[in-house]
């Protein structure tokens, strides 16, 4: 009997071991959690610092363009804006990767509004730059609005995918600022509201609203830049008529103005039409189809304005062209409008900003 009793005893099971190996796993287990939050805050930490660090730079580079936005500065201005706008991408892309592994919404709410906030001024300053500096600005600019609410956009995915995609296969660089538009951000809320954004996806290139999902083709066309017209800017030399304005910057009599803020990046237009003699009839005339190819008429530091005046004679040239438009696909009649003989090049350079749907 006292043998069975031992033999009994040796199958016990050593409840403290149990205790110790499970108290081991839990430890384990919350410390793996503990060095993981550990990792992503300081992960995140590194990318607030970098966000800090690139808005002083790009805060800089505006200070500067404020002072003094001569094309002198120009090789300066462009130099620095790539290497901004490379830091920005990386960021962006460090941002997507958290959200990528850790699921939507596991990077910092706050980070990502002031990463938004780095974006449009980094937009801003782009736009800036490439009117006062036009033989820098080799680059087309674009807006995608997406969101990471649970539902809102099934296409996102594929969009952000066509864009990459996209840019791999384009001649000239495409800049591209993304913004989630439900996060809540002033910012971004501030820029659906300027661009009517109100389905996602939404992109916004060269300042034309394209809604819904764009497939990398599409992208492609849209960029393509394709435009039918001639070396050669002949045209017919004529006044202009319609009502008399009064260009609110300079006060100079104009029968169209159009002026833009060097400061806040707005651009105005005056709304009536004007009229001109064309194939021997009186053709109205207005902002889009018509393009318009001039020098400022009057700039300071902090806005540059263009006046159609109704005493200056203009060259008149009937184009046919395929634009980047919305619903535009087919050819079109356009009339270019310019203070002087232009070259192709040279249109591009002295396009007034509401004439750049593809420039």
């Amino acid at each position: 009997m006292v043998e069975d009793n031992t033999k009994l005893e040796r199958k016990s099971p050593n409840i403290s071991l149990y205790l110790i190996a499970l108290a081991i796993t839990v430890l384990i287990f919350f410390t793996g959690i503990y060095l993981g939050r550990v990792v992503d805050n300081s992960v995140q930490q590194g990318i607030g610092a970098d966000v800090a660090s690139l808005t002083e730079r790009t805060n800089s580079i505006e200070l500067l363009f404020l002072l003094d936005n001569s094309s002198d500065f120009c090789p300066v201005f462009k130099d620095e804006l790539l290497k901004i706008d490379s830091d920005t991408e990386k960021l962006g892309y460090k941002l997507a990767y958290i959200e990528d592994i850790k699921g939507a919404g596991a990077s910092d709410p706050d980070l990502k509004k002031k990463y938004f906030v780095l974006e449009t001024e980094a937009y801003l300053l782009s736009k800036k730059i490439a009117e006062s500096c036009p033989d820098s600005a080799d680059f087309d600019l674009a807006l995608y609005f997406y969101s990471n609410k649970k539902g809102a956009c099934p296409d996102c995915d594929a969009q952000g995918k066509a864009i990459l995609d996209a840019k791999k296969e384009l001649d000239k660089p495409l800049k591209v600022y993304s913004f989630d538009g439900d996060l809540g951000s002033p910012i971004a809320d501030a820029m659906k509201k300027k661009y009517g954004i109100i389905s996602y996806p939404s992109l916004v290139i060269n300042g034309v609203l394209y809604s819904n999902y764009i497939s990398k083709d599409e992208l492609l066309n849209v960029l393509s830049q394709k435009t039918k017209i001639s070396e050669k800017t002949t045209g017919e030399k004529m006044k202009l008529t319609g009502d008399e304005l009064t260009a609110p910057f300079s006060g100079m009599k104009c029968v169209y103005w159009e002026s833009y803020s060097i400061v806040e990046g707005f651009v105005s237009k005056s709304k009536n039409p004007f009229y001109a003699i064309i194939d021997e009839k009186e053709t109205k005339l207005s902002l889009p189809p018509v393009r318009i190819f001039m020098k400022p008429t009057f700039e300071n530091e902090t806005v540059k304005e263009w006046c159609l005046s109704p005493d200056v004679d203009y060259f008149v040239e009937k184009v046919t062209e395929t634009a980047s438009l919305p619903d535009w696909d087919e050819d079109k009649t356009v009339y270019y409008i310019s203070d002087a003989k232009y070259s192709v090049e040279e249109r591009k350079k002295y396009a007034t900003p509401r004439s750049k749907w593809t420039y």
